[in-house]
């Protein structure tokens, strides 16, 4: 049987982002005036969840920051042998930016989107910001906006087409959560990390509590502020996310949750217990990293299996 997939918590990102994509692109002018915080006031963190049932032995391959690096996307991909497989492809964010093929990678996701899902990074949000307002780079000059958007991000927005824009705007999502029924594991997969408190651990499934920006650009968390995230150290009561996640799961093992994720590149591969992180910095000569997970009958388990080229 097929994977179900089933959109929670909210529509509210997609259907505002199709709202208003719909009435700005190719118009030319976009939205004045907005902002990146006011976009994310408007959007609500969105969760995508997939049900893997009992009988589907499908794989799974999570897939670390591509920045528009597609040669060593197929090179990937040819090596776990893709188009032979049943086999679905999980990106973690920041897929475009940076690289030299950008158009290119969002192609090959439209055209295989049947087995593609993949979670916004901050690199897509700037992206989508950029192709709503292309003013926003003069608007926010003084560089205040959150997001820092820059020349780049509005290259790239023109680079794609309409359709492409609205492809990540429309089926992208913030965080997608796996859950593999018949194992009990539950892969959850987010950009730049998640928190303890954005789970339930009494419905056993994600309740987002984080914001947008905290989910594709955190790195540290302050310790006496939980909800206050940061991409930069800011002193020694402020540890990294991943070290929460670690505290909390210990106490939980029977919940057998793995967090993946990308964005980190300056710490490269990170492959602990309870957290992945696959941004082993690709664009700028490391490797592109992705980890595949396969069903093994005789353990009952979805083992993973670190591929990298």
């Amino acid at each position: 049987m097929i994977a179900k997939r089933i959109a929670v918590l909210t529509l509210g990102f997609v259907l505002s982002i199709f709202l208003i994509t719909v009435m700005t692109l190719d118009v030319g002018h976009g939205y004045r005036g907005l902002t990146t915080e006011a976009l994310e006031g408007i959007l609500k963190p969105r969760v995508a969840r997939t049900m893997v049932e009992q009988g589907n032995e499908k794989q799974y391959l999570f897939i670390g920051d591509v920045h528009g690096m597609y040669d060593k996307l197929m090179d990937l991909l040819n090596k776990v042998s893709f188009e032979s497989s049943d086999m679905e492809v999980i990106f973690v964010g920041d897929f475009i930016t940076k690289g030299p093929d950008n158009v290119k990678v969002v192609e090959w996701m439209m055209e295989h989107r049947d087995k593609v899902q993949f979670v916004l990074g901050n690199n897509e949000f700037s992206v989508i910001m950029c192709a709503l307002n292309p003013e926003v780079l003069q608007e926010n000059s003084a560089g205040t906006d959150i997001y820092k958007v820059k020349q780049s991000h509005l290259e790239v927005a023109q680079s794609l087409s309409g359709a492409q824009v609205e492809y990540i705007a429309q089926e992208g999502t913030i965080v997608l959560e796996v859950d593999l029924e018949k194992t009990q594991q539950r892969l959850i997969a987010v950009h730049a990390g998640i928190l303890p408190m954005d789970y339930d651990f009494s419905t056993h499934h994600l309740n987002l509590k984080s914001t947008i920006f905290s989910l594709t650009n955190m790195k540290y968390v302050n310790s006496y502020d939980n909800m206050d995230t940061s991409r930069e150290k800011k002193g020694n009561h402020w540890q990294r996310w991943y070290k929460f996640w670690d505290a909390e799961m210990e106490a939980h093992e029977e919940e057998h949750v793995t967090v993946i994720y990308g964005h980190d590149a300056k710490k490269g591969l990170n492959i602990r217990k309870y957290t992945k992180g696959l941004d082993s910095a690709a664009v700028k000569g490391g490797k592109l990293s992705a980890l595949l997970y396969t069903y093994d009958s005789s353990q009952n388990l979805y083992k993973e299996q670190l591929v990298q080229v």
